[in-house]
């Protein structure tokens, strides 16, 4: 799944525009991780685990 694909599953439930999100990946601490800008990025791209 890709990010659009979950930006489109988004817009279903909330109604929000596709092109109005911005989505953000943030850790347990609350720090931002990755901007999830790509949307033919898959989502294993924006891994928060290192390695």
């Amino acid at each position: 799944m890709n990010v659009e694909a979950v930006k489109e599953k988004l817009w279903k439930k909330c109604g929000t525009s596709v092109n109005a999100m911005a989505l953000e990946l943030y850790d347990e601490s609350g720090s931002n991780v990755a901007a999830l800008s790509d949307d033919s990025r898959p989502l294993g791209f924006y891994s928060p685990f290192d390695g």
